[in-house]
């Protein structure tokens, strides 16, 4: 059998679900993901809505056409928490489209919805974007179908712990309002549903034309809508050969006339390993159409291809199952494996699940290996069950100087993800490995490009260059500060002489292990430090018995670190892993406010959060 023959029989799926009741409203499924969790539950909730015979459209929201919102009738909006208490990426325009003032009270008064919240209650702003457009799309004139739910990361149970029995609840209303005719019955959760898409065939390109199938490799930038393509001319090791951590500095040639700001960030898309990719193919028996010209085409009206997608799968530029292979995948006929694989996507199985698949790190190759009944998957459900790769964002380590923008180039400090669990084979970040594949090479023979999205980051300078800044930054935390103070140098010399102020303006406490294995820009800041332009302090936690953090550092500072905020003004910048170390850090900086005052802590606890809510104290921080 052909490999045209292959795609168009498997394209076809299941038999088509019988059509809705057209008495049944349409279900706006909107949401906001930083990381894929919100719209992971999105894509659930879609397909229980198809189960129970609702039309649907499904939605990033900043890809939605805002117009439609009024005539939505009912809309389920899924959004997650990023930073802190921040609004994902993908809803950013929708969320500033709703603050707008010259919305009418009433512009929603048609709408009713609801709104799932995801988050982690370890942080301040706990479920903060979710509150928000709750409450929001209320002063708009919509009305509540459903109240709120708030995901916990910290419950026992996960996400699944409030969002099972939420969902209960939700359809339970829907299904009383909207009940189903006796001749349509509710679609059983074992039963298969139709697949998104159909994988139709490039027509006039032979199967063996192996030169032809190469040459529709993807260009990039359309993997990564609103990106540049840039070519990296460095990828060095920062950190010693003995240290643990493999942590590179990059360095990106940018397209002419590209500008960025201090703080900003840059997305990059990564690819997969190809050999797991092919262990994946062989597995599925999927390899021999795995490189046959296809395009995607939805088979529901109301679905549309993720933007990452779309550019690269539209007529004029097709693409292959190699290129759309992503995560993993769970179909059993094995009856005992089939009954452990829906256990594991129960509330009550999440223990089971976390063992097997999420300690250690299990990807999809291995789990099709341990759960070899696994076969017959067609192709065409290759995006209801692969999640799309989602862009990896690093806070960039260098300034734009608009004065060179004839080369441009921005510099990225990135730590490989890779360790050991109880699995023999090591476990390595998706990014972190296609990073530490990529070759270096100078222009014009750069052989690698690579699609860079740039974007505003959460950190803003002081409006006044004479105002000190105090810029903390353990680890790789460290790389959005040099974009800080690299910035606020060149903004001193073009205002003056070029020479360093009489007292520095920047100051950089910086945390690592050790002084010899992972003290990262070491070379950079001894040379800005002797130019007088900063002034660094450096915590070694290992290179004493008792282990120094920055915290420490900053106490054993405080005299300086008080004068700067209390009598100079200064902005503070923290940046890091979100851990312990941000609250240790906000509970030295009180400290030392109190010290500085003589007041009681209550009073010192309400200066620092006047200096958040004044944004002289920004924070840029990750699990």
């Amino acid at each position: 059998m052909s490999d045209t023959t292959t795609i168009n029989k498997v394209s076809n799926g299941t038999a088509p679900v019988p059509s809705a009741p057209t008495s049944r409203p349409k279900l706006t499924i909107l949401y906001g993901s930083q990381t894929g969790t919100a719209h992971d539950v999105a894509e659930r909730l879609a397909r229980d809505a198809k189960r129970r015979h609702f039309p649907v459209a499904l939605s990033a929201m900043d890809d939605y056409d805002r117009s439609l919102l009024p005539t939505a009738q009912i809309a389920i909006f899924v959004c997650s928490t990023t930073g802190q208490g921040e609004e994902p990426d993908n809803m950013k325009q929708f969320w500033r489209f709703l603050l707008r003032k010259a919305h009418s009270p009433n512009v929603l008064s048609e709408l009713e919805y609801t709104v799932f919240a995801l988050g982690d209650s370890s942080y301040e702003k706990f479920n903060f974007p979710g509150k928000k457009l709750f409450k929001r799309l209320q002063q708009l004139g919509a009305r509540p179908l459903f109240p709120k739910g708030e995901a916990d990361d910290q419950h026992y149970l996960g996400v699944d712990g409030t969002l099972d029995p939420w969902l209960n609840g939700l359809w339970q209303v829907l299904m009383q309002r909207f009940p189903l005719p006796a001749h349509l019955g509710q679609i059983p959760d074992d039963e298969l549903l139709p697949p998104k898409i159909r994988l139709v065939p490039v027509p006039d390109v032979a199967n063996d034309d192996k030169q032809t199938s190469r040459s529709l490799v993807v260009d990039p930038t359309s993997l990564l809508p609103g990106s540049v393509l840039g070519h990296l001319v460095r990828n060095e090791r920062m950190t010693h050969p003995s240290h643990f951590q493999d942590v590179r500095h990059l360095t990106i040639q940018l397209p002419p006339s590209t500008t960025y700001s201090p703080g900003d960030v840059a997305s990059l898309m990564p690819a997969n390993d190809p050999a797991l990719v092919q262990s994946l193919l062989d597995l599925l028996a999927w390899s021999d159409q795995a490189d046959t010209p296809i395009t995607l085409h939805a088979t529901d009206p109301d679905f549309a291809l993720p933007p990452t997608l779309s550019a690269s799968s539209s007529s004029s530029s097709p693409t292959t199952l190699r290129t759309l292979l992503t995560y993993h995948v769970h179909f059993a006929t094995d009856e005992m494996q089939r009954e452990k694989l829906v256990e594991f996507d129960t509330a009550a199985g999440l223990d089971d699940l976390l063992a097997y698949a999420h300690r250690p790190k299990r990807h999809c190759v291995e789990i099709i290996q341990d759960f070899f009944s696994i076969q017959n998957v067609p192709a065409a459900y290759v995006l209801d069950l692969f999640p799309a790769m989602v862009p990896r964002q690093y806070s960039i380590a260098s300034y734009s100087d608009p004065n060179t923008q004839s080369h441009p180039s921005l510099d990225l400090c990135v730590a490989m993800v890779q360790f050991n669990t109880v699995l023999a084979a090591p476990r390595i970040g998706v990014c972190s490995r296609w990073l530490a594949s990529l070759p270096a090479c100078s222009l014009p023979n750069a052989p690698v490009p690579v699609a860079v999205r740039l974007a505003r980051g959460t950190f803003t300078l002081p409006p006044l260059p004479a105002t000190p800044i105090i810029c903390i930054g353990p680890g790789t935390g460290i790389a959005p500060m040099v974009s800080l103070v690299q910035a606020r140098i060149a903004a001193h010399a073009s205002a003056s002489t070029g020479a360093a102020p009489e007292a520095p303006l920047n100051h950089v406490f910086f945390g690592c292990r050790s002084r010899h294995s992972d003290h990262l820009f070491a070379d950079m800041w001894a040379r800005l430090e002797a130019q007088g332009h900063v002034v660094v302090y450096n915590a070694y936690s290992r290179d004493q018995e008792a282990k120094v953090y920055v915290q420490h550092v900053m106490l054993q500072q405080s005299v300086q670190v008080f004068d700067l905020i209390v009598n100079r003004g200064a902005w503070v910048y923290l940046s890091g892993n979100s851990n312990r170390m941000p609250i240790d850090v906000k509970d030295a900086l009180t400290t030392i406010v109190q010290t500085g005052l003589k007041c009681a802590r209550s009073e010192a606890v309400a200066y620092v959060d006047k200096m958040k809510k004044e944004r002289r104290f920004q924070e840029e921080t990750w699990a």
